[in-house]
C-alpha cells in the first residue's frame, strides 16, 4: 500500500479539540501528563508502580477468562509476562459493537498492538502487552446494535436491557444469517464465517462471544482482551467506589476541571453526577442516587439501601457496582500496569477531564495517544479523483465548492464579475462623495442603489455557473459519486464502513498484517492508504 499523511487541520470532519491535541496546542497542556512520543515512555515506566498482589490478581483473572479458548503461544507468553514487574500494558477500549461496528474499532486495536511493538524496540529491557478493554457493562444497545457492510445496514433486534455483555446471543441468529449471505463464498469469507460461527453460537453471553471473536481476529498478534466485571477485580476497586458513595468525590473535582477546560476554549465531554456508579441487576444497569433522607435508591427499581446496607452490598457483591464514564478510566488504571491509553478524539477529551481526579486517588495518569485515523482508497477511485484535477485534501471538503472549482477550471469563459463589481464599487464611492457634499442624508440611498446592482450581478453570476454546470453534468456527477463512495453519507469512512468489506477484498488476515505495519499511533497525521492497482 502507498501512503499519504495529511495534517489533522486538513480534515474538517475532525473536531477542533482533536485537531488541537494532535497539533500540540498549549492550551491543552495542563490536562495531560506527558506528550504522546516515544521518549515520554521512559519516565512513565520509572514512575509506574504496580504491586505484586495486583499483578497476581490480574493474571489469575485473565487465565480464567482464557481457560476454555485456544491460546497461541504468543498469548500464553503475554499472560505469563503480566506477572513480571518489568511488564507493562498499553490499552484501548471500546463497546462490543455488532460485528465490531465501524472501521476505527480495528484501527484502535491494531494501533495498540503496534504501539506495544514500537515500545519493545525502544525499551528492550521491558515487555509491553497490548490490551483491549471490552466495554461490556455499557447499556446503550441502540448505539452498538448495528453496522454497515457495503452500505447495507445490519441490525440486531433485541430488547433484553441491561449491560450489553450480559445479553443472550440467541437473538443474533437472524442478523448472523443475513451477514453470511452478504459475505459470499470466497476463502476470506469462509475464514470470517468460521470464526463468527464459533464465537456467536452456543449458550453464552454476548460479552463472552465478542471476546472470543476479537481473540480469533487478533489473538495471534498477542492482544489480550480484558473483561473487567469479575467480583475479584471489582473488589480491588471497592475503596474508590466506597468513597464515591459516601463522599461523592469525583463531581467536585471534575467540575473544577470543566471550568478550566472551558477557560481554555474547550467544552466538557461527559458531566459528572453526584454518584458515578450504576447498580447491576438482571437485565438492568441502573443509576444509584442518594435521596433527601440519605438512603441510596436504585433508579427505575424498588431497591433502597441505607448507608450500612449499601456498604455491606458493596463488600459482598462488588460485581454489582459498575463505574460510569467518569470512574471507568480510573478503574482501568488501578487494575492494569498501564502506560498509555489509545483512543479517538472524543475519548481523549474526556480522559483529560480526569487528570486531577487521578491525582486525588494517587493513580498514575497514562499517556494519551490518539488512535490512527485512516482513509482507505481503492486504485480506481484514486485514479478517477486525480483525473478530475483535485488533490487529496479536497476529498474532505464540501461537494458544491468542489463542483464550482471544477467548472471554473474547465470552462473557456469568465464566470464572475469581480473586476466589474470592483469598478462599480469605485464608481459608487465617487457618487457617494458627490452626493454627501450636497446632502449627507443621501449617503444611505446611494449605498442601497449599489447593493441592488451588486445583488443583480451575483444572481447573473450564479446563472452563468448553472449554465456551465449543465454542460459538464457527467463530470460533476463523478465528483459527487466519488465522495459518496469514499465518504459514505458524508462521514469519514472509518466511522461508517465495517472492516469486513476490506477483509474480503484485500486478503483477509494478510491485509490485517499489512495494515498493522502501516499504522503507528505516535505519528500525528491523518493517513491515506492507497490500494495497489
Amino acid at each position: 500500500m502507498q501512503r499519504l499523511a495529511l495534517p489533522y487541520s486538513k480534515i474538517p470532519q475532525l473536531s477542533s479539540f482533536d485537531q488541537a491535541y494532535q497539533a500540540g496546542d498549549q492550551r491543552l497542556r495542563p490536562f495531560y501528563a506527558a506528550s504522546a512520543k516515544i521518549d515520554s515512555f521512559g519516565p512513565a515506566i520509572q514512575q509506574r508502580q504496580f504491586s505484586t498482589k495486583r499483578r497476581a490478581l490480574l493474571v489469575q483473572e485473565l487465565q480464567a477468562q482464557y481457560a476454555n479458548l485456544e491460546q497461541p503461544q504468543i498469548l500464553k507468553e503475554q499472560l505469563a509476562a503480566l506477572g513480571q514487574e518489568k511488564t507493562f500494558t498499553v490499552t484501548t477500549g471500546h463497546q462490543p459493537n455488532l460485528f465490531t461496528g465501524p472501521l476505527y474499532f480495528v484501527y484502535k486495536i491494531l494501533g495498540t498492538i503496534r504501539l506495544a511493538e514500537e515500545l519493545k524496540t525502544a525499551y528492550p529491557q521491558y515487555h509491553f502487552v497490548p490490551v483491549y478493554w471490552l466495554g461490556e457493562e455499557d447499556h446503550d444497545f441502540e448505539e452498538i446494535n448495528h453496522t454497515y457492510l457495503f452500505g447495507h445496514p445490519l441490525v440486531w433486534e433485541d430488547h433484553q436491557g441491561g449491560p450489553l455483555g450480559q445479553y443472550d446471543i440467541e437473538s443474533l441468529a437472524p442478523v448472523l444469517s443475513e451477514l453470511f449471505e452478504i459475505l459470499g463464498d470466497s476463502p476470506e469469507a469462509q475464514e470470517l464465517k468460521t470464526s463468527l460461527q464459533a464465537a456467536f453460537s452456543g449458550p453464552k453471553t454476548y460479552g463472552q462471544a465478542f471476546m472470543e471473536w476479537v481473540h480469533a481476529l487478533f489473538g495471534r498478534y498477542g492482544l489480550v482482551v480484558l473483561r473487567a466485571g469479575s467480583p475479584a477485580l471489582k473488589a480491588s476497586f471497592a475503596e474508590v467506589m466506597k468513597e464515591e458513595l459516601l463522599q461523592q468525590t469525583s463531581k467536585a473535582i471534575l467540575e473544577k476541571s470543566y471550568a478550566e477546560l472551558e477557560s481554555a476554549g474547550f467544552g466538557p465531554q461527559a458531566y459528572a453526577r453526584d454518584i458515578n456508579l450504576f447498580y447491576l441487576s438482571p437485565n438492568r444497569r441502573s443509576r444509584i442516587i442518594q435521596n433527601e433522607a440519605g438512603d441510596y435508591q436504585i433508579l427505575d427499581t424498588d431497591l433502597y439501601f441505607s448507608e450500612s446496607e449499601i456498604l455491606a452490598e458493596l463488600k459482598q457483591h462488588p460485581e454489582r457496582f459498575s463505574p460510569n464514564v467518569i470512574l471507568r478510566p480510573l478503574y482501568q488504571e488501578q487494575i492494569l500496569p498501564n502506560l498509555a491509553y489509545i483512543g479517538g478524539g472524543g475519548e481523549l477529551a474526556y480522559w483529560m477531564e480526569r487528570k486531577a481526579q487521578f491525582a486525588h486517588y494517587q493513580t498514575p495518569f497514562p499517556i494519551l495517544v490518539r488512535r490512527n485515523s485512516v482513509q482507505l482508497i481503492d486504485a480506481r477511485s484514486a485514479k478517477n479523483w486525480l483525473a478530475l484535477g483535485f488533490d487529496w485534501p479536497q476529498l474532505f471538503e464540501e461537494t458544491e465548492p468542489l463542483r464550482q472549482d471544477f467548472v471554473r477550471r474547465q470552462t473557456e469563459h469568465e464566470l464572475n464579475f469581480e473586476a466589474e463589481q470592483a469598478q462599480i464599487r469605485a464608481i459608487f464611492e465617487q457618487i457617494g462623495e458627490k452626493t454627501a457634499a450636497v446632502d449627507p442624508t443621501l449617503k444611505a440611498s446611494v449605498a442601497a442603489q449599489e447593493a441592488q446592482i451588486q445583488k443583480s450581478l451575483d444572481k447573473l453570476q450564479k446563472r452563468l455557473m448553472r449554465a456551465e454546470k449543465q454542460k459538464m453534468d457527467t463530470e460533476l456527477a463523478k465528483i459527487q459519486k466519488l465522495q459518496h463512495k469514499l465518504l459514505p453519507k458524508g462521514k469519514l469512512q472509518e466511522r461508517y464502513s465495517n472492516f469486513m468489506e476490506f477483509y474480503l477484498r484485500l486478503g483477509g488476515q494478510k491485509w490485517l498484517s499489512e495494515l498493522l505495519q502501516e499504522l503507528n499511533p505516535l505519528q500525528k497525521d491523518f493517513l491515506l492508504l492507497f490500494e495497489e492497482d
